[in-house]
Parts: structure tokens; sequence; C-alpha cells
């Protein structure tokens, strides 16, 4: 589910489909569609909260300073993982374990330089806008 929203993200980002609070409503009802198609109610009525509070309060700023909290999460976990990593090969843990670790700080590298592109386009098409304003 995660790379298909990723996409859709990206897309619709690229396409510079108009402000970021319209771009996140497409965003979540894209996931909520996600969540309906794969029969998962829970993570559906979760989205479907998020959404509407997203209609009510949603603004520019709010959407960049929540990108920036995922990508600083993002570092913490990714700084707890390769430490992990370090740990393992340090004790001479076997050569699975191993390599299910450094299977998930790659995967968690790839969702950070995703999340920093993301966050630099929700920053241009800001910049954009306000050009645009001027």
């Amino acid at each position: 589910m995660n790379k298909i929203v990723m996409t859709f993200t990206m897309s619709l980002l690229s396409l510079n489909a108009g402000n970021l609070c319209d771009i996140k409503t497409k965003i979540i009802e894209q996931k909520i569609s996600i969540a309906k198609q794969s029969n998962l109610k829970y993570t559906k009525e979760k989205l479907t909260i998020a959404l509407n509070n997203h209609l009510k309060y949603c603004n520019d700023k709010d959407i960049i300073e929540n990108q920036q909290k995922t990508i600083n999460k993002l570092k913490d976990k990714l700084e707890d993982k390769e430490y992990d990593l370090q740990k393992a090969k340090f004790k001479g843990k076997d050569m699975d374990k191993i390599s299910k670790l450094e299977q998930k700080v790659l995967d968690i590298k790839r969702e950070l330089n995703l999340e920093i592109s993301i966050l630099e386009l929700l920053k241009k098409e800001v910049n954009e806008n306000n050009s645009k304003q001027l």
C-alpha cells in the first residue's frame, strides 16, 4: 500500500495539482480507497477521521511541518536500526539476522529519501504559489 500511495503522491506533486491542502486531500482520499479495496476497515476509519480533521484545519504551513516531523522520525528510526545492525555485527550474530537488519536499514533509507523529496516538492509548490500571488 505504501508504494502505491507514494507513487500517487509524487505524481500529484509533479503535476502541480493545486495548493497543498488540495493535494493532501487527494492523497488521503487515495489512501482511503486503497484501504477499502484491501478490506482494512480500521485503517479506513482512521483515515476518514484524518480526512475530516484535515478538511477542517488544513494549511500549507502545517503540511510542511508535518512532513518535516515525518522525516525527523525516520531519521531517528534509521539511527536506531543502524545501531542495532552495528551491535549485531559486533556480537557476531548469525548472517540471517544481520541480513534482515541490513534490509531494514535500506528500506528506511529509501523511505527517508522519498519523504525528503516530497518535502522539497512541497516547499517548491509553496514558493511557486507565493510567487504567483505577488
